[in-house]
């Protein structure tokens, strides 16, 4: 037995991946290979490929996978199951290079590292012209990117734009965040220059692993990817590409806000473009654009949404019923698309599954969101949120769509719930900005008694982490409260005037309903036509003798 484990551990060192060095800016010009250029600046684990699917009606579909998936990463970086794992190969780069298949990175998200290769993708998928797309990019190159590498895109139509990042040892997450506020400020000012574009990205963000306090991996992201620089043959251009650091980013994010107009705002050109019927709609990207910047912006580790969402479960575990954990950030993002939709209710009052999915997938694909939507997390989150009287529920039922006995289709109907009055309250960052939500304010008078109230005892409180507030010595409270023996009584925050709560105190005086008042969506009755049969009918009939009795009596 010892041998084998000796064995197994052995094989395990020898696929395991050998840490690389950091590579210096200098040294990166000095490649001679474009693969060990190109491999300095990615990551070593995720990557990507472009697959041509065909789908139920036919239709020919292409779209770029990631190579490995979260789970077999998480494995790997677990339980050093490597050989899972699949690598970039040079022949995989040569293939890419002859055209023969197509590849895509992600960024360099390790801390060892300092640079990252990051792509600029101008589309014209569904508008916009190849002379559109190269004048946009050589504005760019002229007053933003000196010496900006591009090249046409795999379409033919659209630009991709090369440029390095000096991460100063940064975390992967803050550097996502810059680059996503970049990407915003340079759609923005595009489209307001008048360029014949339908937008502009930013891609190849690098993966996210988040570690827990025993040093343990507790949550992997992939990154955004990107395709890999195709014109091999342009080799010095790429090594001459724009260099940026994390100051250069936040000046050139400073400056293109200052020379974009107010009126040209992401939010605002994506509405039209979401509301002109001259102009398709494209899934992912532009469907990530009808939230604005400042909502995004509370998704980050500080934002607004991250500290109601922390606050919420706390240390909390929130089961689904499958393998995938409920993070903070799925409940930031959640509660960010809630907000949104209870503002812009569908007429019949119904908040549809497919509408919650369809723009968190947008916000995904756009890469304002690190996680990809979840059916299950989606489940947990809601049940909840409403087991904590959070959601209005105007009607539970729903009604699957189905294909009737004629073979046509009936549609059907959601459940009516929404974001409650408290909860919309709690989402509103700027009047809690203006008011403060971090402190922890004056709390005299804030107690009152839980037991035979709330029914807890001297339980725990409903939030992992609520806090629990010590009585006075003299077993009294200021402000008017009635003295009474508080020896064996639970308190929480509850009896503060709404403009003197915090948000932590309101958040932590919150309490779950009953059982019985807990609601879950549960489908309707299916309301039969009633149908007989021709004998059932003659039973019920009665012959003409009976009839005559029944007329006599």
């Amino acid at each position: 037995m010892s041998n084998f484990i000796n064995a197994h551990q052995a094989e395990i060192r020898r696929v395991k991946p050998r840490k690389r060095k950091p590579v210096t800016l200098q040294a990166l010009r000095n490649k001679r290979k474009p693969t060990t250029w190109l491999r300095g600046l990615i990551s070593t684990l995720d990557f990507g490929v472009k697959l041509t699917r065909i789908g139920p009606e036919m239709q020919v579909s292409a779209r770029p996978v990631h190579c490995n998936t979260n789970a077999e990463i998480i494995d790997a970086l677990r339980l050093g199951d490597w050989h899972r794992i699949e690598r970039l190969s040079n022949p995989m780069l040569d293939d890419h290079w002859n055209n023969r298949k197509t590849h895509y990175y992600t960024g360099n998200g390790s801390t060892r590292d300092r640079y990252t290769l990051v792509n600029i993708d101008i589309d014209c998928h569904a508008s916009g012209s190849p002379d559109g797309a190269f004048e946009a990019a050589e504005y760019l190159e002229a007053n933003f990117f000196p010496d900006l590498y591009h090249e046409p895109s795999t379409n033919g139509r659209g630009r991709h734009g090369y440029f390095i990042l000096d991460t100063f040892d940064q975390a992967a997450e803050p550097v996502k965040g810059r680059l996503k506020a970049l990407e915003r400020c340079l759609n923005a000012h595009l489209l307001a220059q008048g360029f014949d574009i339908e937008l502009c990205e930013i891609k190849g963000l690098p993966p996210v692993i988040s570690w827990g306090d025993d040093g343990r991996i507790s949550n992997y992201t992939a990154g955004i990817l990107a395709k890999i620089p195709r014109q091999v043959a342009r080799f010095d251009e790429w090594k001459r590409t724009t260099v940026l650091n994390e100051f250069g980013i936040r000046r050139l994010t400073t400056t293109l806000r200052s020379l974009t107009p107010e009126v040209a705002s992401t939010e605002t050109i994506a509405a039209q473009v979401e509301s002109s019927p001259s102009r398709p709609k494209v899934s992912g990207s532009i469907g990530g654009k009808l939230i604005d910047e400042e909502e995004l912006a509370q998704l980050s580790v500080d934002g607004h949404y991250r500290r109601v969402a922390t606050t919420l479960i706390k240390s909390h575990v929130l089961k689904t019923s499958s393998r995938s954990v409920v993070t903070t950030e799925d409940v930031a993002a959640f509660l960010l698309l809630l907000k949104f939709f209870t503002n812009r209710m569908n007429a019949d009052g119904t908040l549809p599954v497919k509408r919650f999915e369809g723009l968190w997938s947008g916000l995904y694909e756009a890469g304002d969101l690190g996680r990809s939507f979840d059916c299950h997390r989606f489940k947990a989150i809601r049940d909840y949120l409403s087991d904590l009287g959070l959601l209005d529920w105007e009607d539970k039922t729903y009604v699957v769509p189905m294909i009737d006995e004629a073979g046509k289709r009936q549609k059907g109907r959601a459940c009516k719930w929404k974001a409650g009055e408290s909860l919309m309250d709690m989402l509103d960052w700027e009047k809690w900005e203006e008011a403060g939500d971090e402190s922890e304010g004056d709390q005299r008078g804030a107690a009152v008694v839980a037991d035979g109230v709330h029914g807890r005892g001297r339980g725990e409180a409903p939030l992992v982490g609520t806090a629990q507030s010590p009585l006075p010595a003299s077993g009294r409270f200021d402000e008017g409260v009635e003295t009474k023996d508080y020896a064996s009584m639970t308190i929480s925050f509850v009896q503060l005037p709404p403009d003197h709560h915090t948000l932590r105190q309101v958040i932590q005086s919150l309490n779950p309903v009953a059982d019985d008042r807990k609601i879950r969506p549960v489908e309707a009755a299916e309301v039969k036509p009633w149908r007989l049969s021709p004998e059932e009918v003659a039973r019920l009939i009665p012959d003409f003798e009976q009839s005559i009795r029944l007329l006599a009596a």
